[in-house]
């Protein structure tokens, strides 16, 4: 379980730059044989801003260069995952959507949330760029997404655009989505039964 920075304290950039981090150090480990696992077969999953997360590290949204010579070894490492899954993530931090409704999201938090946008305008530009649907690619590995249709913090349509966005990337991964009837911003058996799923999917 990984435990990043959190804001008001460090800005999303830097949680993000955490959790590659992260999942450099788990990689590094593992060849060194201090866990039983495969280097390369990785998975990561989260819930709500944590499967935001998830999805960002899949689609390598704001990825630093991988530098073979950086003087700390976890930094020689990828952050790349072989495989993600996500409840009801954030997909984009341009618009919350879903079918007729567009909520905007204000891109106002603390000031030092967003050290590199100084205006309004600057802070919107970022949008696309901390927005893991803007990120897909043809090199997005198998992605489970799990998302109830009664989520009023996290809308269904987050998760469905993300899916239509990798529809249309030739060669990308289709998620697979799964939506839960009358479900909103978690349930109670979704410790015990969607965690199982996603343990099995894995």
């Amino acid at each position: 379980a990984v435990v990043h920075g959190s804001a008001p304290k460090f800005s999303y950039s830097e949680i993000v730059q955490d959790v590659h981090r992260a999942v450099r150090f788990v990689r590094y480990s593992a060849k060194q044989r201090r866990w039983d696992i495969e280097p390369e077969r990785l998975g990561i999953v989260g819930s709500s801003a944590g499967g935001s997360l998830a999805l960002t590290i899949a689609t390598q949204t704001l990825a630093p260069v991988l530098d073979p010579e950086a003087a700390d070894p976890v930094d020689r490492e990828s952050s790349e995952v072989q495989c993600a899954a996500a409840f009801f993530p954030p997909t984009s931090f341009i618009d919350l959507h879903t079918e007729g409704d567009r909520l905007k999201i204000t891109l106002e938090p603390a000031p030092n949330a967003w050290p590199l946008a100084k205006t309004q305008e600057e802070r919107a530009s970022l949008g696309p760029r901390i927005s893991p649907v803007e990120h897909v690619t043809s090199a997005l590995p198998p992605i489970r997404i799990i998302h109830g249709d009664s989520d009023a913090s996290v809308p269904l349509g987050q998760s469905r655009m993300f899916v239509a966005k990798a529809a249309c990337v030739s060669g990308a991964a289709v998620p697979d989505l799964i939506v839960r009837e009358d479900k909103g911003h978690g349930w109670p058996e979704m410790e015990e039964e969607d965690w199982a799923q996603i343990q099995s999917w894995f």
